[in-house]
């Protein structure tokens, strides 16, 4: 936290991150007391099933949309330990909200904790030493998009017909 306490632009988003939205009060940042709501990607619960009951074989994950960063890392990671999954793909985004999923193979879950440090520790000191913080989104993509599941307000119906649109011009 040293480094990133250095660099205002850093400390703003951490500020937007641990701001309530509803309050307009952030949250301490040190302590045990931070309260963020956390969400398991649905593409998450699929591969824990895979892992835990050991299914190896040919399998496509279907979600709506790209996987975030850290489920594509996960992924390629189950990937290295021989499950042959399939999906749409992944996008760069992070997730501050992101959980890794439960899964009962102790050697995993503790690799795959290792593997995803070690992989978001190379990305934040990237990001610290070229000051490119601006790409670091504290903010869901859009509404349509949001990990919050109790977000609703309608608007990724249209996103969603009107990609279908574009799709029918090319």
């Amino acid at each position: 936290m040293d480094g990133c306490s250095k660099k205002p632009e850093v400390m703003e988003r951490i500020s937007q991150v641990y701001t309530d939205k509803a309050t307009q009060k952030q949250q301490p940042l040190d302590g045990d007391n931070v309260k963020q709501y956390i969400y398991l990607h649905a593409e998450m619960n699929i591969l824990a099933f895979l892992i835990d009951n050991e299914i190896k074989s040919k399998v496509f994950i279907a979600v709506s949309k790209y996987c975030c960063y850290l489920c594509g890392l996960y992924i390629d990671l189950a990937r290295k330990h021989g499950y042959r999954i399939s999906f749409s793909g992944y996008h760069m985004k992070l997730y501050g909200r992101w959980i890794l999923p439960h899964v009962k193979n102790k050697d995993f879950k503790a690799g795959s904790l290792k593997y995803i440090l070690k992989c978001l520790d190379r990305i934040i000191k990237q990001k610290l030493n070229h000051d490119d913080t601006k790409s670091l989104s504290a903010d869901p993509d859009s509404p349509g998009n949001s990990p919050d599941p109790d977000y609703s307000d309608g608007n990724y119906l249209y996103e969603y017909v009107g990609s279908f649109k574009m799709l029918r011009k090319r």
